[in-house]
């Protein structure tokens, strides 16, 4: 025999009340079926929370025990399911503990049970080479999956669900797939990265490639990507057809209070994967939302970014156009009138032609020929005034004669002085142009 005890403080269905505890002992110990482990017996300890339970030992042990190999049930469970040391089953073996298990799943759904506690190591294997499902009183409680599975198999019907026309199986069609996927690979998976679909890869890595595996593929593909498969249409499947059962299917029987309870406690496990389900929406929303948020941020800011650049761009052209504009006074571009510009220009025409100068001197040829005579001084410029009629501001230019020992000056800035510019504007554009005014005497 072997006896279990289980702390169920925190399952949803409560043992406190004796009746309650009677009911549930005969329920979990009256279930007279080939392919599911009965209890001996059962009690409760309410100080302590604990539930006890005893049941037949099983010296073949667990269906994970056949798949990794190991013949004494007895060693502890981290040193038996090491995941180097699984193996996959035959495949008459996969197909016979397949059936054997849908034919237990039948009976339950029969009087209204949902088993989510099964998985390899609830199936016990017996002498006389049975699969029998244990533990049901997990199930009966409320809650007979770890959290970490149920969020798995939640997110799995949410996704789907999600989908146009979508479906999703009942949690212990779901549980099927994970056994009969540990059964053929020699692995468990506890991840979500094959749930979504059945891809080729993931059939290759595993081992299900080939036209043998077919018929597991297409079960898998129907229990996790199309979500249509039942407990009835898997033992209807070409695959599961043809097996002989060491016995004949026999249904359960129980008494009016026995189905009460059995009630009440699917209304309390789907109650909680109710609520489950829903924190795992809550938790994707928000992951969907801050995703969009970020893609939103990213796009502003890249058009943050082009705005920036497009400015930039613009006033490094408006900066480029400034600096060949003729400074005036302060920095800023000189402006004239038009009647300026109109005085300046007939003045300019009635103005003798300055004789043309001398371009100054390459510097890289002054070490090897000697320097030019400097030219002869110009004739004093004739000074020019103008007169604004609308106001009393009177530009006057006046071209400083040349002295013999300074470089004359460049026609462009002759020619700035010959159309009325002062020496100090023309000095400006010299130094915005790179050019120092001292090499021309100023």
């Amino acid at each position: 025999m072997v006896l279990s005890m289980t702390n169920i403080k925190d399952f949803p269905l409560s043992l406190s009340n004796s009746t309650t505890m009677d009911v549930f002992a005969n329920l979990i110990c009256g279930m007279a079926n080939p392919y599911i482990l009965s209890c001996e017996d059962a009690d409760y300890i309410k100080d302590r929370h604990i539930l006890i339970v005893i049941r037949k030992f099983c010296e073949k042990g667990s269906l994970k025990d056949v798949i990794h190999g190991k013949q004494s049930p007895k060693t502890p469970y981290a040193d038996k399911y090491r995941k180097e040391n699984g193996r996959p089953l035959k495949q008459k073996a996969v197909r016979s503990i397949g059936r054997q298990i849908l034919e237990a799943l039948s009976a339950l759904n029969a009087k209204g049970i949902i088993c989510d506690c099964l998985k390899t190591s609830n199936v016990m294997i017996d002498s006389g080479g049975l699969a029998r499902i244990s533990e049901l009183e997990l199930t009966l409680l409320g809650s007979g999956m770890p959290l970490d599975v149920c969020e798995m198999l939640m997110s799995l019907e949410v996704q789907q669900m999600n989908q146009e026309g979508g479906s999703c199986c009942e949690v212990d069609v779901l549980l099927f797939g994970l056994v009969l996927l540990e059964m053929v690979t020699g692995s468990s998976f506890h991840t979500k990265s094959f749930l979504s679909e059945v891809r080729d890869d993931f059939c290759e890595r595993s081992g299900l490639s080939g036209s043998e595996m077919e018929p597991v593929r297409s079960i898998l593909r129907s229990i996790f990507s199309e979500g249509s498969a039942t407990v009835e249409s898997l033992l209807s499947h070409p695959y599961f057809q043809g097996v002989e059962l060491p016995c004949p299917p026999q249904r359960l029987k129980f008494q009016s209070v026995e189905k009460g309870l059995i009630k009440s406690s699917m209304a309390t496990a789907v109650e909680y994967r109710r609520k489950v389900r829903e924190g795992i929406e809550r938790v994707t929303s928000a992951r969907d939302q801050e995703r969009e948020q970020t893609v939103k941020d990213a796009e502003e800011a890249a058009g943050l970014e082009d705005t920036v650049v497009k400015r930039r761009i613009k006033s490094g052209r408006r900066h480029s156009s400034s600096s060949l504009a003729v400074p005036g006074e302060g920095g800023r571009p000189a402006r004239l009138s038009r009647r300026q510009s109109a005085g300046q220009s007939s003045q300019t025409s009635s103005t003798p032609p300055a004789p043309s100068q001398t371009p100054s001197p390459d510097p890289s040829q002054t070490s090897s020929s000697p320097a030019p005579p400097p030219p002869p001084p110009p004739p004093p410029p004739a000074a020019t005034s103008t007169e604004d009629t609308n106001s009393s501001t009177v530009v006057e230019t006046t071209v400083s004669p040349m002295t013999s020992s300074a470089t004359a000056i460049p026609p462009q800035y002759q020619k700035l002085l010959n159309i009325g510019l002062s020496q100090e504007q023309v000095k400006h554009k010299m130094a915005a142009d790179g050019f120092d005014p001292a090499t021309v005497g100023w």
